[in-house]
């Protein structure tokens, strides 16, 4: 009996024609080309026109601006599995230096102390980080100074370069592409008030109709830098997970119900963004890439940029994004503000907006947390909103949401979504299975949160409370238990 040949990781994916890619290769290179057949490539999903459509763009923008930006450069491509390969694929010139994740770019970032943890990257200075993120203001001043009449993605049609379908990430990721383009536009746009409006239109959406994951608006996840140590993060990450299993509160009504509230207050403000983009004497949109992060960016050993990777979503964008600071290592990240200084001065530097004197970098954080909000491709949305919220209209978000809930637009979506909500009876099979395997006092906890959550729609489960946790769980230990002998004996 023959045993049938296991197919190589380089295909866990798709199965392609190795050979055929090998071929193609060797003729471009003029020398024999090799693959590391255990490789196993990262998967990323889009509907099969939209990748398409995402690889003559890509193609399209490395080819209009690779003599503007570090960027590397193609050598073969196919929109389609009709060739020898047999899969879509485009061909480009290994980036030189090394991704910047090479580095670690937070030295307080918490890192796990187990097995295989002994090796830390080296920590990048102060002045190191200034000099990378004082070049992504050059190279955004560079973009910024080649602009389009509308907003969208970059094609080649019939010899000419066209601004068309934007592929912005929040249009597209996370299986939005599925949504019909009547219901979700997805441009060109002739206004940056249509592009605000289309992104807020399928966040809602999404909350609507697709698994939201671990976005749970009212109970951000727990981060690193919120914590003293791995130990406490580890036990916030678990908490969390147990508060939000309790009902599972991510796909519950009133959890699409907090988002749609999200969605009336962004359309609020789109008027007052639209109103900053007209602040800045430019004509037509910029191109923007919305995905730099530390795996993206290539470096030399000088810290030097040397290459930029990952444009197939770059899309032109509203001026005023443009001036929104790289948030490094993840786009989701905070920013200190030396290092918002370095891009503003890059910026300035390489006369962006054709040397324009009046700008205003500092007001920007509300595009940012647009953004993450409307993308939902961060961890802590009641953050971001809260800092939309303060930094167009200056209120507490608490004392807004409220007085969101009294809109009419509101109360009447919360009619419709309730009258469709499925009452199921007791817990899911899902939520079963978790809560099975949690310790009695995690779950007495969760559930007790979950009824806290229930009276006060207002409660926020963040750091604040897995600290207060944290803290009175160890105050407990220490004056309820005392060691008698190596026996722990409760005191009265």
């Amino acid at each position: 009996m023959t045993n049938k040949q296991r197919e190589a990781y380089i295909c866990a994916h798709a199965s392609f024609d190795l050979a055929a890619l090998l071929s193609i290769a060797r003729a471009i290179r003029q020398k024999d080309c090799i693959c590391d057949e255990s490789q196993r490539p990262k998967t990323f999903c889009l509907q099969e026109g939209t990748a398409s459509e995402a690889l003559l763009s890509e193609a399209a923008t490395l080819e209009y601006f690779g003599r503007l930006v570090v960027s590397p450069s193609q050598s073969s491509i196919s929109s389609t599995g009709n060739n020898d390969i047999g899969i879509p694929y485009i061909l480009m010139s290994k980036a030189t230096g090394v991704p910047l994740r090479t580095y670690k770019w937070d030295d307080d970032q918490i890192h796990s102390t187990g097995p295989g943890c002994d090796q830390k990257p080296a920590v990048l200075a102060c002045s190191q980080k200034e000099k990378v993120m004082k070049q992504l203001g050059e190279i955004q001043a560079h973009l910024s100074n080649v602009r389009f009449d509308k907003i969208g993605s970059l094609f080649l049609k019939n010899g000419s370069y066209i601004t068309w379908k934007c592929l912005y990430p929040a249009l597209t990721w996370q299986g939005r592409d599925e949504f019909n383009e009547q219901d979700i536009p997805r441009g060109p746009f002739t206004e940056a008030k249509s592009f605000y409006l289309a992104l807020i239109r399928v966040l809602l959406a999404d909350v609507k109709e697709l698994p939201v994951g671990h976005h749970l608006f009212h109970g951000p996840v727990p981060v690193p830098q919120e914590c003293d140590n791995f130990r406490d993060y580890r036990t916030a990450i678990d908490r969390w997970n147990d508060y939000v299993a309790i009902g599972s509160k991510t796909e519950s009504t009133q959890n699409t119900l907090d988002y749609a509230l999200v969605g009336v207050a962004l359309r609020d403000n789109v008027p007052l963004l639209a109103e900053k983009d007209n602040r800045i004497k430019c004509n037509g949109s910029p191109l923007c890439h919305p995905d730099l992060s530390c795996q993206n960016i290539f470096v030399d050993d000088q810290f030097n940029i040397t290459c930029i990777i990952d444009w197939a979503a770059a899309s032109s964008v509203p001026p005023s994004m443009l001036l929104v600071c790289p948030r490094l290592p993840h786009p989701r990240n905070g920013i200190q503000l030396y290092l918002r200084k370095a891009f503003a001065d890059g910026f300035v530097a390489a006369h962006g907006y054709n040397g324009e004197k009046d700008l205003h970098f500092s007001d920007n954080s509300s595009f940012w947390a647009l953004c993450r909000v409307a993308n939902l491709s961060g961890l802590q949305d009641h953050v971001y909103f809260s800092q939309l919220v303060d930094s167009c209209i200056g209120r507490e978000v608490h004392s807004h949401i409220r007085q969101l809930r009294d809109r009419e637009e509101y109360k009447a979506f919360s009619r419709i979504l309730l009258a469709y909500e499925i009452e199921e009876e007791g817990h899911s099979k899902e939520e079963k299975n978790y809560l099975s395997c949690v310790f009695r006092e995690r779950l007495m906890l969760s559930q007790h949160l979950t009824m806290i959550s229930d009276i006060n729609r207002d409660f926020v489960a963040d750091k604040r409370l897995w600290k207060w946790m944290q803290q009175y769980l160890n105050d407990r230990d220490v004056y309820m238990y005392h060691t008698n002998g190596g026996n722990n004996t409760e005191t009265r």
